[in-house]
């Protein structure tokens, strides 16, 4: 790992998995980038690609609780179409 801009300072493995840790909007992050190749280059790209179908589950309780925090209702009432 190098700070002084010679080199990456994290790992695209270690970079995945900190993604994973932080959370559901991270790992949202990390599949996005994950198509572009073109601004994260190809070896981490290919890394966070994994994010794409090598996720662990999310628990749906954990869902429910921060959808009925954020929206103030629970998810079947909070997500209605109107």
């Amino acid at each position: 790992m190098k700070i002084d801009g010679s080199g990456p300072i994290l790992s695209p493995a270690l970079l995945r998995s900190v993604l994973e840790r932080l959370g559901p909007t991270f790992v949202k992050l990390g599949q996005v980038l994950s198509m572009r190749a073109d601004l994260v280059g190809e070896p981490l790209s290919r890394e966070l690609s994994k994010l794409q179908s090598d996720v662990a589950p999310f628990p749906y309780e954990a869902v429910r609780r921060i959808v009925t925090e954020e929206f103030g209702a629970p998810p079947g009432g909070a997500l209605q179409i109107v």
